[in-house]
């Protein structure tokens, strides 16, 4: 869970914190409710999570996203904060007493649409046929709500490719979430996200020649309809006509990070860095888009796309072996307060996920107090919660064995692609850590494991699985 893979009650709530805000950012100059709704709830919840009182921080937000008005879908906008922060925080700071808690005694469907919806929400993204397809009938009458935000919510959840992809409801509830909310960021975040799908998938090797469009045109749309929905995928296409996988080149990949410095929009701007994301795949094209995400990076104030560029730029760092800036992105995004927020993904999710990824990085490189150093700072931040014990566990781990720690950690990255009988990818992690790490002990320990490898390399190509050998 801490890792990012939820359970159905965690997808439950992020599919309500993602929908039921309509996503993204409330922009003052596009937006018909001017103010920041519940915003001084939004900050004290904050303050309960970050001191010790993540249960009351959660069901304070949960009162709070109850109360939007639903004569009005744009009050959803200025809600996304809060509601990402109230899925941050079942899914990563609770525990199963205390979410037990939540759906016994604090949930009401019965008498809240926003409840009802979030139980629907658990359903949809369960993962289990037996619960997701009734789910689909309570979203359908809850897409014809006369609240608004709940209206659109609903439309999102049956639109969305994770939940009912392929199913007779889908493409009929993006097309009515396109025409009845086209201001809403979220409608332009299920236009975008397919195209992020694509791009994982083509990147990993899935194909070769691939519109980056194809999941959006199939839904119906038009390229002209779906790059003027979009201003950030419109600036991806001025760089790459084609918008086609097989054309990115490295050029391509810094025109798209030189483009961020003529952009004052900063959704679009999100939207490019998020491809920069999927696409600096090589050292090379992660040094072209350096300089372009170094600048949005030292903006301010902290807008979505201002934090996306800071957060891949701390990943960039750990691809690339640069040890203290790791830990310099990572401490400073730990320092923040509250966050802002975009459909996407979770801003508190990522940043979280970011330190592990650092303490992680500095565990198999050797560095065992920079390592545990991390886990602490991380459970600092949200002290007396599950995330908080679970992190100085692993800070203990370390202080007490960090060689056998540090081991284990490189047996857990290898375990996979040994599976698949990957070698290459094997002796790569192996010959990296040899490149990189100071600690003796730990370049002692991949030096034999990289002899194990040979021996299990030429097992292989002799027929014998390594189990049977006993390696």
């Amino acid at each position: 869970m801490r890792s990012g893979k939820f359970d159905p009650w965690t997808l439950a709530f992020f599919a309500l914190v993602i929908a039921i805000t309509g996503g993204g950012v409330a922009h003052a100059e596009n937006n018909a409710v001017s103010g920041f709704y519940g915003k001084a709830e939004y900050e004290q919840a904050y303050r309960e999570m970050t001191g010790g009182n993540a249960v009351d921080g959660v069901i304070r937000l949960i009162e709070l996203v109850r109360t939007v008005p639903g004569d009005d879908v744009n009050y959803a906008d200025s809600l996304v904060g809060p509601a990402q922060l109230l899925g941050f925080g079942v899914a990563s700071l609770l525990d199963w007493p205390e979410r037990t808690r939540l759906l016994l005694e604090v949930l009401k469907p019965d008498e809240e649409p926003a409840d009802k919806l979030l139980i629907a929400g658990m359903q949809a993204g369960s993962g289990i046929q037996a619960m997701a397809f009734p789910a689909r009938a309570a979203l359908e009458e809850l897409s014809k709500s006369d609240h608004q935000a709940v209206r659109a919510t609903a439309l999102y959840l049956l639109g969305e490719p994770y939940y009912y992809s392929g199913a007779y409801t889908q493409n009929p509830a993006i097309a009515e979430l396109v025409m009845s909310y086209p201001q809403l960021e979220f409608t332009r975040c299920i236009i975008e996200m397919p195209v992020y799908y694509t791009l994982d998938k083509a990147s990993k090797g899935a194909t070769e020649n691939t519109n980056l469009l194809q999941d959006v045109l199939y839904w119906g749309g038009r390229k002209d309809k779906v790059l003027a929905a979009s201003p950030g995928l419109a600036r991806a296409a001025a760089t790459l006509p084609s918008m086609n996988y097989a054309d990115i080149t490295d050029a391509t990949v810094g025109g798209w990070a030189d483009s961020l410095a003529d952009e004052t929009d900063p959704r679009t701007r999100y939207t490019v860095v998020s491809i920069l994301a999927k696409t600096c795949t090589s050292p090379e094209r992660r040094a072209l888009a350096r300089a372009g995400l170094q600048d949005l990076a030292k903006q301010s104030p902290a807008t979505p796309d201002v934090m996306r560029a800071r957060l891949l730029l701390a990943e960039h760092a750990r691809a690339d072996y640069d040890t203290d800036t790791v830990g310099a992105q990572v401490r400073a995004l730990l320092n923040l307060g509250v966050l802002p927020c975009t459909a996407e993904r979770s801003m508190y999710e990522s940043v979280m996920q970011a330190a592990q990824h650092a303490a992680r990085y500095y565990l198999r490189l050797g560095l065992h107090d920079m390592a545990a150093g991390m886990h602490e700072v991380l459970a600092a931040k949200f002290p007396d919660t599950a995330l908080s014990a679970e992190e100085l566990a692993k800070a203990d781990t370390i202080r007490a064995d960090g060689l056998g720690a540090s081991m284990e950690q490189i047996r857990k990255e290898v375990e996979a692609p040994l599976s698949r009988g990957d070698f290459d990818r094997v002796r790569d992690i192996y010959n990296a850590i040899l490149k990189h790490s100071p600690n003796p002990a730990v370049k002692a320990g991949v030096t034999v494991e990289l002899a194990k490898l040979k021996t299990r390399e030429d097992r292989a190509k002799e027929g014998v699985w390594p189990a049977q050998r006993g390696l």
